[in-house]
């Protein structure tokens, strides 16, 4: 179920084989619970983290003449040199609206560096609930996290499926800042944390944070 660094990582650590999808379904809440607490898992939940950070914005809303904070993530491909920023479509699609509802300028971050989403758009998929931007090494840089190295020969993804030979017992681990783990500590700014997630395409286990096949 883990990438092979991943698994020699646990070794390592533990002097033991990973846990597999089934013995992860077969714990109980407790040791679910237990497993998300050891340090494998609190250094896999900072690994991901260098990959993902902040796409905010914030705008004086025209009727209410309130100030508006809005927030989701993003993470980084890099495809030959390529340097493309991902987010969700939806997380676009917000802020379009918001810049129609502002007074005057919309104020829009991507990490910590000032991003002008519409002049860096590359393609928004409804569809699929995808937008990418382009970014440069620079760029990213000042944002301070790393890519997804891709070799051009592997794009686009093969899609994740039980029927695909290697894919069966894979688990997909999700890390981001969803709007509603932000915290509001004054007009000066914000505080985001991150959230963590494990996912696979059958079973849910009974730890929020484990999801396994």
């Amino acid at each position: 179920m883990f990438c092979k660094p991943h698994r020699d990582r646990y070794r390592q650590m533990s002097n033991e084989s990973p846990p597999t999808a089934r013995s992860l379904n077969a714990m109980t809440d407790l040791e679910k619970i237990e497993f998300a607490r050891s340090p494998f898992v609190k250094q896999l939940q900072m690994t991901a983290g260098t990959y993902v950070t902040t796409f905010r914005w914030s705008y004086v809303h025209a009727t209410l003449d309130t100030q508006r904070w809005r927030n989701g993530s993003a993470f980084f491909i890099d495809i030959s040199g390529r340097i493309i920023a991902v987010t969700a479509a939806h997380v676009d699609r917000l802020y379009l609206k918001g810049k129609q509802m502002a007074r005057g300028k919309i104020a829009c971050q991507l990490g910590d560096l000032t991003f002008n989403p519409e002049a860096r758009l590359i393609a928004v998929s409804d569809s699929i609930d995808i937008a990418t931007f382009s970014v440069s090494a620079d760029e990213l840089a000042q944002i301070g996290k790393q890519p997804f190295a891709v070799p051009a020969g592997d794009w686009p993804p093969p899609h994740p499926s039980p029927a695909r030979p290697g894919h069966m017992g894979l688990t997909a681990y999700f890390a981001g800042f969803p709007e509603d783990s932000r915290l509001w500590i004054n007009s000066q700014g914000d505080q985001f944390r991150a959230v963590h997630r494990w996912r696979t395409d059958r079973q849910r286990v009974g730890s929020p944070d484990l999801h396994a096949l």
